[in-house]
């Protein structure tokens, strides 16, 4: 410019620039200075800007949490900020939380966040441990097999309802197993009480109690009609009927061929249970009554009378008298009334 005072004025201005030591000016607008500051900030920020973007929820299997489990780190210090830990993880079935104000807090506390912190992503992270969810149903199933497979009925003939645990249980993972251990006086029947020891890959990690209800049933014979005293027993006086178990008679009869022939010992009403308290072989000899008696020596048969010194139905023991000798001997009766020594 040949105008010098206009020069300066212009400079004064900020309309025109000169270098030190430098005889020219240069024309720069303002705007030109806002443009240069921006473009040197945007350019210069990356390098010193530190960002923490912080996950919702995280599994952590390690012993302690770190600040890389739970966010994506990156800016200057990045892996040392990644490598800071924020307590021990938790056990499995138990979580911890860590909100984003004290995930920054932590990071400030070290010293190593001198500069800008950007901390993003969800307000507060949930940190898990690595583990395996047993739902009460697997839980029922698995000690309803264990009952089928010690009982003595058949599946097929048996009610069984098992009352689990309250609540699904949490284990670390691996190979769960269940040892079930019960009362050894309890029969499987009825309501009984079980102990369960939860193992995982062979070590013990958790005892549970269940109860269950073991209902069994058996088809028995019972008196299709009124049953006389001393009246031997026909089919047609005869029936079956699906009983439960735990309710049933000792000695009951289940097949109706075991009972045919005999007689009861006492009047019997339709549809009672018979037992071998009830019923009885019929009387095929009395006491004092001659009989025949049948002694067998390898291929021969020799029969004589005796006198027979007690009642016996047929299959029965019973003490005869030899009308010679007066000795007494113990035969069996059988079925045509005649007593076998053998």
């Amino acid at each position: 410019m040949k105008d010098e005072k206009t020069a300066h004025l212009l400079l004064r201005r900020g309309v025109i620039w000169r270098f030190p030591y430098m005889r020219s000016y240069f024309i720069l607008h303002p705007s030109s200075f806002i443009l240069f500051f921006c473009y040197l900030f945007c350019f210069s920020w990356p390098a010193f800007a530190l960002s923490v973007a912080l996950k919702s929820d995280a599994t952590v299997a390690d012993p302690m949490i770190t600040i890389g489990d739970v966010a994506t780190v990156t800016g200057e210090g990045a892996d040392a900020i990644t490598a800071l830990d924020l307590g021990p993880a938790p056990k499995p079935g138990v979580e911890r939380r860590f909100t984003a104000a004290a995930i920054a807090s932590r990071i400030r506390g070290t010293g190593l966040a001198n500069k800008s912190l950007d901390v993003t992503g969800a307000p507060a992270v949930r940190i898990t441990g690595p583990c395996e969810r047993v739902t009460r149903d697997l839980i029922a199933e698995d000690l309803r097999r264990f009952i089928e497979a010690k009982m003595p009925w058949s599946a097929s003939e048996t009610e069984i309802e098992v009352i689990g645990p309250a609540q699904d249980i949490t284990l670390p993972p691996g190979e769960v197993v269940v040892e079930w251990q019960t009362d050894p006086q309890y029969r499987f029947l009825g309501l009984g009480s079980f102990r369960g020891v939860v193992t995982v890959d062979g070590k013990p990690c958790k005892t549970i109690m269940c109860r269950a209800k073991v209902a069994a049933f058996a088809e028995v014979v019972v008196a299709a009609t009124v049953l006389s005293v001393g009246r031997p027993v026909a089919l047609n006086d005869l029936a079956l009927e699906r009983m439960s178990v735990s309710t049933m008679r000792e000695g009951a009869f289940s097949d109706p061929a075991e009972v045919l022939g005999m007689v009861p010992r006492v009047p019997v009403p339709a549809g009672q249970v018979l037992t071998k308290r009830v019923m009885m072989q019929r009387q095929a000899v009395k006491r004092n009554q001659m009989v025949m008696v049948e002694t067998r020596s390898g291929g021969l048969s020799i029969q004589t009378e005796a006198r027979a010194e007690s009642d016996g139905g047929i299959g029965a023991l019973v003490t005869c008298t030899n009308l010679n000798s007066k000795q007494p001997f113990q035969g069996v009766v059988r079925e045509d009334g005649v007593v076998v020594i053998r």
